[in-house]
């Protein structure tokens, strides 16, 4: 068949199934999004890439754009309660000398996790599911935490977990980070691809290692109370291309 005539059928096809010819579209996931939100952005019902929202990213219209399709969507202000939070006194207490060296050992922690490598693919084909065999949350994302005059913000949830407690990996991916930081204790980060981390913190036992290939539900370690905490608990945290958002 002549390639003009089959141009023209497919044109005639397209508009009498009522669908404009080459007319894509692009929206989003979910429809209120807040400071520390996670965002989908769908080009013709198919997810094409994701956002993170920074927690302090300006309020007021953001748009995106793939290919020649546009879409814009409206950041909401993430209300952020200010709470009191100590220093543990196996780090010192609440001492202006401990507030310093937590400072220091923050932001040398936080520049080892900085940019840590994503694959481009997407390494998991089921849904994310819950690090514990629990879910009951004892310290909420996204709220500050004033530490001896210093403010700290909170960029990940907590879960109940007693010392030795399961945890497991929230999807398939690739262990990026397995190591014990001063602060963050125990820290397992896992890569699924496309910009798309967990970070898994405070725990007591490691049982993988950087560079190794995990699935999704597979024991990763155990929970504990090393680093920064004030007692047992899994802090999770999940990151798009390298902003921490709401779990």
């Amino acid at each position: 068949m002549d390639k003009a005539i089959l141009f023209i059928i497919c044109i005639f096809a397209n508009v009498y199934t009522g669908h404009a010819a080459f007319a894509h579209t692009l929206t989003h996931r979910p429809d209120i999004i807040y400071q520390g939100s996670p965002v989908e952005v769908i080009y013709d019902d198919k997810v094409v890439y994701y956002i993170g929202v920074d927690l302090h990213a300006a309020t007021g219209t953001r748009a995106v754009k793939w290919n020649t399709a546009t879409d814009t969507f409206e950041i909401l202000e993430k209300i952020r309660p200010v709470e009191i939070f100590h220093i543990p006194e196996k780090m010192g207490g609440d001492t202006a000398s401990s507030s310093a060296v937590l400072i220091q050992t923050l932001a040398k922690d936080n520049l080892n996790l900085k940019n840590i490598k994503s694959s481009k693919n997407k390494l998991w084909t089921q849904p994310f599911q819950l690090a514990l065999s629990s879910s009951t949350v004892t310290d909420v994302y996204g709220y500050d935490r004033q530490t001896s005059g210093q403010v700290i913000a909170h960029k990940g949830t907590d879960y109940r977990a007693a010392i030795g407690t399961p945890v497991y990996a929230m999807n398939t991916g690739i262990v990026r980070i397995a190591h014990r930081y001063s602060d963050y204790g125990g820290t397992i980060v896992i890569d699924h691809g496309q910009g798309i981390q967990t970070f898994y913190m405070h725990m007591s036992k490691l049982k993988v290692k950087s560079g190794q290939k995990v699935n999704k539900g597979q024991i990763i370690g155990l929970s504990g109370d090393t680093g920064y905490a004030l007692g047992p608990h899994l802090h999770l945290t999940v990151r798009v291309h390298g902003v921490s958002i709401d779990p």
